[in-house]
């Protein structure tokens, strides 16, 4: 299983992880339409959560298995979260 690890501000997650699941399904040579139908999810979930909507969790969670990826979580700390307003990170 691939991990995929996010360490950005909460505004900056939905366009972070659409990438990562954009990027899993061009490597996979699936359509929009080739994944929601792995999914069991419409092709408008699939859209909407690869053009950084923000998704339910359900959606993100059935992507998220079906092509074998891991979301992790931090909390972020006054020191991570000053890097990232310096533009540090």
């Amino acid at each position: 299983m691939s991990k995929v690890h996010f360490k950005c501000k909460v505004e900056e997650v939905p366009t972070s992880y659409a990438r990562a699941i954009r990027r899993e399904q061009i490597k996979r040579n699936l359509s929009n339409e080739d994944l929601a139908k792995l999914c069991g999810l419409s092709v408008r979930s699939v859209y909407r959560l690869i053009t950084g909507s923000s998704p339910r969790i359900e959606t993100l969670e059935k992507i998220l298995f079906e092509l074998d990826l891991e979301l992790t979580a931090q909390p972020i700390g006054a020191d991570f979260k000053e890097e990232l307003e310096n533009g540090k990170r």
